[in-house]
């Protein structure tokens, strides 16, 4: 069930640009007795549909006009509500696009190993595992070959 204040209030700025015809659904909460004949003259002599949209926003100020608004944005705005919703349960789903490491944060390593590149949701996590990887390959050759034959591998 949706919690139809926070819906509104969440979506508010999309609702505001999107919904179509904000004079009908001023007609039916006026119909419907939800808003007052003034409430509802000041709706019709905005000029812009947003600008209709905002003076409704500005008339919701309990649960019971939230809730009678999205019941009539739902019969009036069906397409834009239901778009809404289900972005919101896509958002919610879990993601299953990047693959996790067990037990171990994406940029712990085992330098025996290469990596799995799909561990790293980011380029500046791949980026500072390839720093913190070479710096420790670098300090083990050196540890190996000693100083002398570090300077004999390094480039003039």
């Amino acid at each position: 069930m949706v919690n139809k204040e926070q819906f509104l209030e969440k979506h508010r700025d999309e609702i505001i640009q999107k919904t179509r015809n904000p004079i009908e659904l001023a007609d039916t909460l006026r119909a419907k007795r939800y808003i007052t004949k003034e409430m509802y003259e000041n709706i019709k002599t905005e000029k812009t549909k947003q600008d209709k949209m905002r003076e409704i926003y500005s008339n919701l100020n309990s649960k019971k006009h939230f809730n009678w608004t999205y019941d009539c944005l739902m019969k009036h705005e069906s397409g834009l509500l239901k778009e809404l919703e289900q972005r919101d349960n896509e958002a919610d789903a879990p993601q299953n696009k990047r693959a996790r490491l067990e037990g171990g944060d994406e940029t712990d390593n085992n330098l025996t190993q290469l990596p799995d590149l799909r561990m790293f949701s980011t380029f500046p996590k791949l980026e500072n595992w390839v720093s913190e990887y070479s710096e420790k390959l670098i300090r083990k050759l050196e540890e190996k070959l000693g100083e002398t034959n570090m300077k004999k591998l390094k480039v003039p």
